[in-house]
């Protein structure tokens, strides 16, 4: 069985009365080439597929256009031990460097979620 989910790349964003990019990588099965047991998946077997609102899927070039946009415009967090950040996920699109951790090193990751809004997409006089 698979289920499709459509949503609008882009989000109406109250706090800033602007649309704002609201997808990801997160949302393409790319996400998961260094996840063990999904990274021997093909890419068609895989969960989550960005698309055009027509189903065309993205070109490897796209792909690669829509991640690169994120590595160059993003803000590097200057982390040290010990830190903690809290970032509103309707007006910032995270990620996370990979980390390398040494022998006998370990890392300790915390989430929590906030209250969940529903979706209305993108407004056409917020641009």
């Amino acid at each position: 069985m698979k289920t499709r989910y459509y949503a609008d790349a882009y989000e109406y964003c109250p706090f800033t009365d602007r649309n704002l990019l609201f997808s990801s990588i997160a949302d393409h099965s790319a996400w998961f080439d260094m996840w063990p047991g999904l990274m021997d998946i093909p890419p068609e077997e895989r969960p989550l597929k960005i698309t055009y609102g027509d189903d065309t899927e993205f070109t490897d070039e796209e792909l690669r256009e829509y991640t690169d946009a994120y590595d160059r415009f993003g803000m590097q967090l200057p982390w040290k031990q010990g830190d903690v950040a809290i970032i509103c996920n309707w007006r910032w699109s995270h990620g996370r460097p990979i980390v390398n951790l040494l022998p006998g090193q370990y890392r300790e990751l915390g989430v929590v979620l906030g209250e969940g809004f529903e979706r209305r997409g993108q407004l056409p006089d917020k641009w």
